[in-house]
């Protein structure tokens, strides 16, 4: 099992940012500074295990370095997880957990010249911008979703799809946030996956499941009000492609395997469908009987096609989800189509946190 931290972002007395927890699970070699962009500025030579970074902090703020600091994972040369500056601007330093994360007379700066183990509860502090309290934490494999359902005015279908597949994956240790109807819209989508991909590793996996209308080519159809609003294809890609671990994308709507027209994130499993998508009954009254889903013609047995044939298969295997396995179960139904991108190349995962102590930089 990886080693696994956790980063947590704390204001300037040291309690949570507005209310709220700001937390980065850390697997790898992680970068913190002002620019995704790695670079040597003259006296600044990055490390060259920076070059092999699969997590990216990005701060805005004028107080910190492009490339400020990286901590290191457990290896051969630190059994812990270590920090080192990258000749920095303003410093990176070390307040023990009882040293409130303010700069002072007891802080330790870290040097740019070996790395700093970490311990647990001591703070990280970049400059006097931005700190976060350091946690290793001992973690099995865990596992996170999104699933999101949207009526689009006229199909019966998508609550059921959405809370029963989600119930399937709860009991296989998923942990699953939703987005229904009026609250399915392209920027809350987009806004939950830039925050759940701060939590997945690289031993995760991540659901991402959409009921609801889309339109030839793989466009998500949402925000059915006046006119019809889109997720674009491209948009949920790009929104995946930096997210570490295995990617499994299930759209339950029509033409929704011509996302696949597209470019693929890597470790990706794609499940849609390959034309139209039609709602329908769970298929026989003794099997609703089976899994008590109330009567066969109620509307509460309503499902969307792919829907329905992947909750019989969850439903028949009460084993851990294992992706490859799933999809080759369920592409036995000809009209379900399923795609594949096995590549596992160096994905950058990038988070972009902006400075709670001084304005961000607009340049």
């Amino acid at each position: 099992m990886p080693k696994k931290a956790m980063l947590e972002r704390k204001d300037k007395s040291g309690q949570e940012v507005n209310g709220a927890k700001q937390i980065v699970i850390i697997d790898g070699i992680t970068h913190l500074g002002r620019s995704y962009e790695v670079k040597n500025h003259h006296a600044r030579e990055i490390p060259q295990a920076l070059y092999d970074a699969t997590i990216a902090i990005f701060i805005e703020s004028i107080r910190i370095s492009r490339n400020h600091a990286v901590i290191y994972p457990p290896d051969s040369k630190v059994s812990t997880f270590s920090i080192q500056d990258l000749n920095s601007l303003n410093g990176t330093y070390i307040n023990d957990s009882n040293n409130g994360n303010d700069i002072n007379k007891s802080s330790r700066k870290v040097s740019a010249s070996e790395r700093i183990p970490l311990r647990n509860g001591e703070m990280v502090l970049l400059s006097d911008a931005i700190s976060f309290s350091f946690t290793e934490i001992e973690q099995a494999t865990k596992n996170y979703g999104l699933v999101v359902g949207h009526y689009g005015g006229n199909l019966k279908g998508t609550l059921n799809d959405v809370r029963k597949l989600k119930s399937e994956f709860e009991k296989r240790d998923f942990s699953i946030d939703e987005l229904i109807d009026e609250h399915a819209t392209a920027q809350n989508i987009l806004a939950k996956l830039d925050i759940m991909k701060r939590y997945v590793t690289d031993d995760s996996i991540f659901l991402f499941y959409y009921a609801g209308h889309s339109s030839p080519g793989g466009a998500l159809d949402i925000e059915k009000t006046s006119e019809i609003k889109i997720l674009k294809p491209q948009d949920l890609l790009d929104a995946l492609m930096d997210f570490r671990g295995q990617k499994l994308v299930i759209l339950d709507s029509c033409y929704s395997s011509d996302l696949a027209r597209y470019s693929l994130p890597p470790r990706t499993v794609l499940i849609g469908m390959g034309g139209p998508a039609y709602e329908g009954h769970i298929p026989s009254m003794a099997y609703a009987k089976k899994i008590g889903t109330g009567p066969e013609k109620g509307e509460d047995n309503i499902m969307g096609y792919c829907s329905r044939a992947l909750y019989k298969i969850l439903r028949d295997n009460q084993d851990t989800i294992d992706v490859s396995a799933l999809a080759d179960k369920i592409r036995e139904d000809t009209r379900i189509k399923v795609h594949r991108q096995n590549v596992v190349c160096k994905a950058l995962t990038q988070i972009k946190l902006s400075s709670i102590h001084h304005m961000p930089n607009k340049n």
